[in-house]
């Protein structure tokens, strides 16, 4: 994905807003589907509250799916219609966290914070 192979090319590379962060940004179609798959991420917390020693200190930091569908590049879709397809999953990873004994998760949302976006579009993404 960063650097490509034949046939297909690397992905955009971009700031995260106005940092010196870069990212890859992520290419949606039509075709693509959201899937879960967060076995890594909740073991990694779960690992992290074993050897904390106060394991309800460990928050996990999750960026938002309004944000997330933000820095996404579109060909044929839009970010809202990508939110609602994200915000399940997003309940599914919440689930496992909770199982997995976690009592707090921030979710961060910097794009509904450091944009110009247009009230109706923040409705419209926030509404899913």
């Amino acid at each position: 994905q960063a650097r490509g192979r034949d046939g297909v090319p690397a992905l955009d590379m971009t700031k995260y807003f106005d940092s010196n962060y870069h990212y890859m940004v992520p290419e949606v179609g039509r075709d693509t589907v959201p899937s879960s798959n967060f076995a890594s991420f909740v073991a990694h917390v779960k690992m992290l509250r074993s050897k904390a020693a106060k394991p309800d200190t460990v928050v996990p930091i999750v960026l938002g799916p309004v944000t997330l569908a933000k820095l996404c590049k579109y060909s044929d879709r839009t970010a809202a219609a990508l939110v609602k397809e994200l915000v399940p999953l997003y309940k599914v990873l919440l689930g496992e966290l909770k199982t997995a004994g976690v009592k707090e998760v921030q979710l961060h949302e910097p794009w509904l914070v450091m944009s110009d976006a247009e009230t109706e579009e923040v409705r419209s993404l926030t509404t899913a």
